[in-house]
């Protein structure tokens, strides 16, 4: 073999091994079969890795002194143009597929990628300080693309945000709404992408998002959502149970103008009212936001109803009321507030106690009608 051999590689069916050695500047190509060496081929200044195509009909060897990589047909055993890489290339490897070649620039601190069918370097990534050998090179994806499969639903009346997640291309990205629409109460950030808001109404959602980077690449993504509806609101601790508080209602005369609230305790408000049971006199009704029974009376009599409150959480208390409807008095008959004592003839003495009509019993004669504390009233003899 040569002066200083360094790098070695076999062709993939086994039958020969390759050599670079550094200080000829050349690689030897030995027959496995017969352990010798059949061919010595001349390649750039100081050769240092090698590594052979999947068809094992060409070597590549990194030739650090030259900055290149030599490229080595082993049908024929001689060398063809050499692929300019960085400053002193040492290792290099290919990529699972056989296509690209991996080579590092010791000198550069960066990694060649090298397309072997065009024989050109398509891009070099820096990388860190004096980079030597790669025995395994895999290429990353980095065309540009929305990685994020779906994306969250969300909640009428919840605040939202979701944002999907961008690789590749080269930043800064401006993103939109492509095809479809959010849903009413959504927007979208064109810088980061993110969907945020608050949704106001239910149903489904299809809309496609598309990301644009700064040289004009595009990529989309399609999402599919359904809105939700907001949940029922959570009761508030139960407080005392409800129930309808109201004192035995007025007694209502025909033809009179009347009024009886309705008051509840317990519950949450506002509260609702309704008459569930019986019906309410003739020309009276219950207003359901206040409770206020109003109105006018029309017929007497006495009636039982059963009235229900009902809270803002659905909570009901009820209670059987009785009311009472009267005619009014006759026309001319005498009427008092208290006690009162009047002198009669023909009558024993007696007490008369006014609670409404007074009347006077049958053969009694008025005298002169007398108030007086005293609640009796005494008979004057002839």
């Amino acid at each position: 073999m040569g002066i200083n051999p360094l790098g070695v590689a076999i062709t993939p069916d086994g039958s020969k091994v390759l050599v670079s050695n550094r200080g000829a500047a050349t690689l030897s190509v030995i027959a496995t079969s017969t352990n010798t060496v059949t061919a010595t081929v001349p390649v750039g200044s100081t050769p240092y890795g090698v590594a052979i195509s999947a068809s094992g009909t060409t070597a590549y060897v990194a030739c650090a002194g030259a900055g290149s990589v030599s490229v080595v047909n082993l049908t024929t055993n001689t060398a063809g143009a050499p692929i300019t890489v960085g400053a002193m290339p040492v290792g290099l490897s290919f990529t699972p597929g056989g296509g690209t070649l991996v080579v590092t620039n010791a000198m550069s601190g960066t990694v060649s990628v090298v397309d072997t069918g065009t024989a050109t370097v398509t891009s070099t990534v820096p990388v860190g300080a004096q980079p030597l050998y790669v025995t395994a090179a895999y290429i990353e994806d980095q065309s540009l693309a929305v990685t994020t499969g779906s994306l969250p639903a969300p909640t009428v009346g919840t605040a939202y945000s979701g944002t999907p997640a961008v690789t590749g291309g080269t930043g800064p990205f401006t993103w939109a709404v492509s095809a479809g629409s959010l849903p009413a109460g959504l927007s979208l950030n064109a810088s980061t992408g993110e969907v945020s808001g608050t949704p106001t109404a239910a149903g489904p959602a299809s809309f496609t998002l598309q990301v644009t980077d700064s040289a004009g690449t595009t990529a989309s993504k399609a999402y599919t959502f359904t809105v939700g509806q907001a949940a029922p609101p959570t009761p508030p601790p139960s407080p005392a149970n409800l129930a309808v508080t109201v004192a035995p209602p007025p007694v209502g005369v025909v033809g009179a103008p009347y009024t009886a609230m309705m008051t509840a305790t317990g519950g949450t408000g506002p509260y609702t009212w309704a008459v569930t049971g019986g019906t309410l006199p003739a020309g009276l009704t219950l207003n359901a936001a206040t409770g206020k029974i109003s109105g006018t009376a029309t017929t007497a009599g006495t009636t039982t109803v059963t009235v229900r409150v009902t809270d803002t959480c659905g909570r009901t208390g009820e209670r059987e009321l009785s009311f009472t409807v009267r005619h009014p008095a006759p026309a001319g008959a005498v009427t008092t507030t208290g006690s009162a004592s009047l002198p009669v003839t023909g009558v024993d003495t007696m007490t008369l106690t006014a609670l409404g009509l007074l009347l006077i019993t049958a053969g009694a004669s008025l005298v002169t009608p007398v108030s007086r504390p005293s609640s009796s009233a005494e008979r004057r003899r002839p």
